[in-house]
Parts: C-alpha cells; sequence; structure tokens
C-alpha cells in the first residue's frame, strides 16, 4: 500500500474510533433509546464524514460499522446504510467550518420541548455554563414527511437558526417534531453538549412544574 493510502487509512480510522466512543459515551448517559441517534466527525482536509450507521444501537457499534460518506452525501466506504440524519450532519459541516463533530439523540427532556416547540430559555448558572442564551427551537422543517427529505429541511432550519459569528457560544439547538442537536469541535465535545442540553432540559422542566422560571418563551427561528 502506497504511503499516502497508508496515512489516509489510518486517518479514517482514527476518526472511525472517536466517532464510535462518542457514540458508546451517548448511549452510556442514557441519551438514546432504541437506535434513535446519530454522531458523526468530519476530516476537512480529505471532505469526509464518519457517520454511525442506521438501525445500530449506539451501545452496539463497532469501529468498523461507521460508514464514511463525501460531502454529497454518497458513501465511499462502509457496508451499512448511513444514519438518515446524515443531510442534516452535512448542511451544518458545510455552512460552519468549526464544527468538526455532532450528535443527534432523542433524549426524554429535551426531545419534550422539542415536540413542545418550545426553546429553552436560561433560568440558573447549570444553563449559562454550557450556554451562553437560550436553547433556540427552530422552524418546523417537515415538509412531506419523507424521510430524506425531511432530514434535509432540518439541516436547513438548524443553519438558519445558528449565530454565523460564534457558532459554539450555544452549541445546541431543538428541532420540532424531532429531538436535539449539539456540535462541537469534535465527536466527543458534541456528545459532552448533547447531555449537557438534557441536564438543562431536565432542570427546566421540573422548575416550570414548580411554578418557577417566568421567562419570555423562545421563538422559533
Amino acid at each position: 500500500m502506497p504511503d499516502a493510502d497508508r496515512t489516509l487509512a489510518a486517518v479514517l480510522d482514527n476518526l472511525k474510533n472517536r466517532v464510535c466512543e462518542a457514540s458508546r459515551e451517548m448511549a452510556r448517559a442514557g441519551l438514546v433509546r432504541l437506535t434513535w441517534g446519530s454522531v458523526s466527525a468530519i476530516d476537512r482536509e480529505m471532505k469526509l464524514v464518519v457517520v454511525t450507521p442506521v438501525n445500530v444501537g449506539d451501545g452496539e457499534l463497532r469501529p468498523q460499522d461507521q460508514v464514511i460518506v463525501d460531502f454529497a452525501g454518497r458513501v465511499v466506504q462502509g457496508n451499512q446504510q448511513p444514519s438518515p440524519d446524515v443531510p442534516a450532519h452535512l448542511a451544518l459541516y458545510r455552512r460552519f467550518a468549526p464544527i468538526g463533530g455532532i450528535a443527534h439523540c432523542h433524549s426524554v427532556f429535551a426531545t419534550i420541548f422539542a415536540q413542545a416547540r418550545r426553546g429553552i430559555e436560561p433560568l440558573g448558572a447549570m444553563h449559562t455554563d454550557f450556554f451562553a442564551g437560550a436553547i433556540p427551537i427552530t422552524r418546523d422543517p417537515r415538509t412531506g414527511g419523507q424521510v430524506q427529505a425531511e432530514a434535509a429541511g432540518i439541516g436547513e432550519v438548524l443553519a438558519k437558526c445558528l449565530d454565523d459569528s460564534d457558532v459554539f457560544a450555544v452549541p445546541g439547538a431543538l428541532v420540532p417534531g424531532d429531538g436535539p442537536f449539539a456540535w462541537g469541535r469534535t465527536a466527543w465535545e458534541a456528545v459532552r453538549y448533547a447531555k449537557a442540553l438534557e441536564a438543562v432540559a431536565e432542570t427546566a422542566l421540573g422548575t416550570f412544574l414548580l411554578g418557577g422560571g417566568g421567562a419570555p418563551a423562545v421563538s422559533p427561528r
């Protein structure tokens, strides 16, 4: 194998390992039910994305199960079908160069806010330790019900609602009818923000149930 090919293989193997570990951490944290979730990481030099496959529980994933796609979403390596969330991941990677990893899940409390079409306003230090402002709720991306079309719409509404000047000021968002997305400089960091978002959502819901809060509702954007 030529040196260039060995280097490419080593880089991609490393990325597969990192995505696999981040996916397992998301499962260990209780953010994944059944197979609802996806994690990805990008190598911008090669313009390739490693993403978790469809219909495999994150706790069962192995590095060799990961799928590699190009910026057009075409599979370039892997024996499994990639997550249907790929168009949404790619939309964020194309728009925001600092993003190196993305995590999507259907964690209970964050998904409750997403399905209620409500963003999460800052209520205390637990929120502001990770998010510099309200966690936004995007506009509804659903246009027809087809999974791939819906995923492309999710990417579009996510990209529109983020801050171009500092995409890590609030590294998470909620999508109506779907759930939370989080992103970071790496896949592991993206999962860390997904964990923080779930903890913030759980605490916010409890606060509202006890009659606390009082900050203005967050409008879709």
